[in-house]
């Protein structure tokens, strides 16, 4: 898809709409996320890999685009993540607003990303959400309602 005007419905995975804010609820993966209104689950098939557009925006003029956010879970220990990451990428631990620990990496990848991963774990689980330095401003606060569940 290039283009859509509602959400790609993935199992296990709700999406409601609360004042100014869409709830992306992921029972399958355990979080949810609060997303402005122009921001739609497309591209996604699987719970694990959620990609969230822009649909004013989505894909003009680039049918490869790559989403404003996209979260990811997969089985992992953030330990083997940090350790993964080459000298030279910048790593900082903070805490959410629940006091979960997050991690964040700034990463460069010519071509593919030039912006921010946001880890978070829990049990055997790494829970990611991946942004562009552009867009990352304008979407603070859905970074911040990242919810482990």
């Amino acid at each position: 898809a290039t283009s859509t005007s509602r959400d790609v419905e993935v199992e296990g995975v709700t999406v409601t709409k609360s004042g100014m804010k869409r709830i992306i609820k992921n029972t399958a993966q355990r979080y949810s996320v609060a997303v402005p209104l122009n921001l739609l689950i497309a591209r996604s098939v699987r719970s694990d890999w959620i990609e969230l557009h822009d649909r004013n925006f989505m894909c003009q003029g680039d049918p490869l685009c790559s989403p404003v956010i996209r979260i990811m879970v997969k089985e992992g220990n953030i330990n083997d993540v940090i350790s993964s990451y080459p000298p030279r990428s910048k790593v900082e631990e903070t805490t959410d607003a629940s006091g979960e620990t997050v991690y964040v990496f700034e990463e460069v990848i010519p071509g593919k990303l030039d912006g921010y991963r946001y880890y978070w774990s829990r049990g055997k689980k790494l829970y990611s959400l991946q942004i562009s330095k552009i867009d990352a401003p304008s979407y603070v606060d859905v970074i911040n309602s990242f919810k482990l569940e």
